[in-house]
C-alpha cells in the first residue's frame, strides 16, 4: 500500500537560513542552503532578498509536508540569478523561520497587484 502524504498550504514569506556571500556585481549575492534530501543547492539572487548579518534568504514557503516546506524566491525572476524562475525546493523545516513584526505577530503576505 502506497503511503499518503499529507501537505498543508503554507503561502508565507518566510527566511530560509543559509550561507550568504558577495557576488561578483554589486546588486547580486550567492546563496548555498541545504536541501530535504542532504544535498546543497546554490545560485545567486538580488541583494534586497539576503541579510548577510543573519544569513538568511527572504523566500516564500508555499506549503510543508513530512518535516519539509516547499520553497521559492518568486521575485527573483532576472535570467542568470538564483534557481530558475519558479523553481521550488524541499528544505528542512528547521532551516525555515518566520519573519515577525514587532508585536510577535507573523507578517502577512503583500497581495501582488495584477500586471
Amino acid at each position: 500500500m502506497k503511503k499518503v502524504v499529507k501537505e498543508r498550504d503554507i503561502n508565507k514569506r518566510g527566511l530560509l537560513h543559509c550561507e550568504i556571500a558577495e557576488g561578483m556585481f554589486p546588486h547580486e549575492c550567492s546563496a548555498v542552503a541545504k536541501r530535504s534530501d542532504g544535498t546543497y543547492f546554490s545560485g545567486f539572487f538580488m541583494r534586497e532578498f539576503a541579510n548577510f548579518e543573519k544569513q538568511t534568504l527572504s523566500v516564500e514557503v508555499c506549503f510543508e509536508r513530512d518535516g519539509e516546506y516547499c520553497v521559492w524566491v518568486p521575485e527573483n525572476n532576472c535570467a542568470g540569478l538564483g534557481w530558475l524562475p519558479g523553481s521550488k525546493m524541499m528544505v528542512p523545516k528547521s532551516n525555515v523561520s518566520f519573519e515577525k513584526r514587532k508585536d510577535g505577530t507573523p507578517k502577512k503576505k503583500k497581495k501582488q497587484r495584477p500586471a
